[in-house]
């Protein structure tokens, strides 16, 4: 993985996304192979990269859902274009 301070605001969002699906992936294994050790090691691995990015992101750039919002001094969730949205607010 690159150097989290120097990913631009793509970069970052790209690697959420695919360590997001990496964690369900590892969580739908663990479901049926519950004593796999290595496993639950590699989904925390995951898991505290993906917490890193996600708040390294949301510091730059703001909220990546609203789930992670608490104590706002403003609702301006929908004044930035959606993190799924390029700055012209169009799908990509």
């Amino acid at each position: 993985m690159n150097d989290i301070d120097s990913m631009n605001k793509e970069q970052l969002f790209t690697w959420i996304n695919q360590l997001c699906f990496c964690a369900d992936d590892m969580m739908l294994y663990l479901d049926t192979h519950p004593e796999d050790a290595d496993a639950l090691e590699y989904y925390n691995q995951c898991m505290a990269v993906l917490d890193k990015l996600k708040r390294k992101y949301e510091s730059k750039y703001g909220l990546l859902s609203l789930c992670n919002a608490s104590n706002l001094s403003e609702w301006n969730w929908n004044k930035e274009p959606y993190p799924w949205e390029n700055r012209e607010r169009r799908m990509r």
